[in-house]
């Protein structure tokens, strides 16, 4: 596709969430005077007014829909309304227990873990890591493994408002949670600073690796479902800087339990730059397809609802 095919694509953060701070508001004091069941419930007409008017979004599901449908034919994934909409109405749920975690409702005792003890060696050795997730599956329940590993610090990175206004409103729920959100627009020296300090005390740095940031980072095409998209490479240039290591983690729901997978991605990126350009694109290509594994585990827990393969950087270094 040439650049005058995207020229008028949105970029990701451009895309409106109409309504988010205050639907989340409603859906917090929804939860807290009726309980889920009520919610769960009044989501059907609210979803089905956003998949019949939100062309953008629906397209974007539909494109997303059809490439895994391809990719994956063994999971007779058909592309069809029907589709689509339980593909908008996962999203829904996903949200809903989002904030059901951050008011402790959601039994984080029955939160399955797969490479737990990943966080526990690192913190061990008094030492943290970049945690490198996606917007599949529901990274916010992983609130719930401070529970599980008393002493972990958790430190967010997050690239709009619309996070941070969602973060105020739930620390106003629960002040105590241990997830700490740093808005980024560009990850300057004082930033570097800051979270090599928290690195270095034991705490963990969470940065999502499937959105270009708005800033404009650098990116690598890498091979996704059976197409090519661009994904950034800034978290890579991140752990390079600081001098630690990766780990990938990823949480999807399956017969109403949640389980979070860590795996462990890589102890540090080298430094020279001869190669830069080839272990960027090695690294990207790596989680592009874990990323694939896990949308194969839970198909309808994709999260971009925007042009994802549209989606453009800047490929130079």
């Amino acid at each position: 596709m040439s650049s005058s095919d995207t020229s008028n694509e949105k970029h990701w953060a451009d895309v409106k969430e109409a309504g988010a701070s205050v639907g989340m508001k409603i859906l917090y004091y929804i939860l807290v005077i009726f309980g889920a069941i009520p919610v769960y419930i009044a989501l059907y007409p609210v979803i089905i007014y956003f998949y019949l008017f939100k062309s953008e979004a629906r397209k974007a599901s539909r494109e997303y829909l059809d490439n895994i449908a391809a990719y994956y034919p063994g999971l007779k994934i058909k592309s069809s309304p029907l589709v689509g909409f339980k593909h908008f109405l996962q999203f829904a749920n996903l949200i809903v227990d989002k904030v059901q975690v951050w008011m402790g409702r959601l039994n984080i005792d029955d939160l399955g873990f797969s490479g737990r003890h990943l966080i526990v060696d690192y913190m061990s050795a008094g030492t943290g890591a970049l945690l490198i997730g996606s917007h599949h599956g529901n990274l916010e329940v992983c609130r719930g493994l401070s529970r599980q590993v008393p002493g972990l610090k958790v430190n967010v990175l997050v690239h709009t408002k619309h996070a941070m206004k969602f973060n105020s409103l739930l620390s106003d729920v629960d002040a105590s949670n241990c997830m700490n959100l740093i808005q980024v627009t560009d990850i300057d020296p004082a930033t570097i600073i800051l979270l090599k300090e928290k690195i270095d005390n034991g705490e963990f740095v969470v940065i999502v690796g499937d959105r270009i940031p708005i800033s404009s980072y650098s990116t690598q095409p890498a091979q996704f479902l059976g197409k090519e998209a661009d994904f950034p490479v800034g978290p890579y240039i991140l752990a390079m800087l600081l001098g630690c290591p990766i780990v990938l983690i990823f949480c999807i729901k399956n017969a109403g339990k949640y389980t979070m997978y860590f795996e462990k991605f890589v102890d540090k990126v080298k430094r020279g730059r001869s190669d830069r350009d080839s272990v960027f694109a090695d690294l990207a290509q790596r989680y592009a397809k874990r990323l694939e594994h896990y949308c194969k585990l839970a198909p309808l827990q994709w999260g971009n609802f925007f042009p994802f393969w549209a989606q453009k950087g800047n490929q130079k270094l």
